[in-house]
């Protein structure tokens, strides 16, 4: 009853994004620089004109139109600043927006890392670990000890350096003397080789047609 008496309100019309607020800016000034560049063009074909004509009336209205345009070019070249400036520090605040949406994130998974690091430090002992670490170098160092052991040599100490020397020395005269003497046992073959036979010549033939042999 009452909202036919008075009224209902109107639904509250939601704000508008930066973004958007950006984009027209930005279309504003674009339009204001396409009538800048319009105006140039006209300005420009004035001045020539004035370059060609002599002093009078005639020149006279022609500069007046070019003055006209002059203004209209400045109080759009102002717009346009203006429209750049704000859509400038438009762009500003949306990045300043953004930033601290960005560090927001960043620490709230900080934060989430920082609680699971020290749920996994809880299940750490530092003690424990420690005494691991002990056991392990101690066990590499009984390692090597039985490395050690197992390359032990046995029954190579008690022999003289100059024996095996000596051994050496002589081990190459014996290798020169065998070889020597299975040279002088292999026999050279003959290299006179023996006559073949001759074979018999035939001189004519028999009564049958078969040749005769001499």
């Amino acid at each position: 009853m009452a909202g036919r008496l008075f009224g209902r309100s109107k639904p509250k019309e939601p704000a508008p994004q930066l973004t958007e607020v950006i984009a027209s800016a930005d279309s504003r000034a674009e339009t204001i620089d396409k009538k800048i560049q319009m105006l140039d063009q006209k300005l420009m074909k004035y001045k020539q004109q004035l370059n060609k004509m002599r002093p009078g009336p005639g020149k006279n209205r022609i500069k007046a139109q070019a003055m006209r345009l002059l203004k209209q070019r400045r109080m759009y070249e102002n717009q346009y600043n203006m429209a750049q400036q704000q859509s400038f520090n438009m762009e500003q605040t949306a990045g300043a927006i953004q930033s601290m949406k960005e560090m927001h994130m960043m620490a709230a998974a900080m934060k989430d890392s920082h609680q699971v690091l020290q749920s996994e430090m809880k299940k750490m002992n530092m003690d424990s670990m420690e005494d691991l670490q002990d056991d392990i170098a101690d066990m590499m160092d009984e390692h090597q000890e039985l490395q050690d052991i197992m390359s032990r040599s046995y029954g190579m100490d008690d022999i003289d350096e100059a024996e095996l020397e000596a051994e050496f020395e002589s081990f190459g005269e014996e290798l020169e003397m065998f070889d020597d003497a299975m040279f002088d046992e292999v026999t050279p073959p003959s290299t006179t080789a023996e006559a073949a036979p001759v074979a018999p010549v035939a001189e004519g033939v028999d009564d049958f047609g078969l040749p005769t042999l001499q």
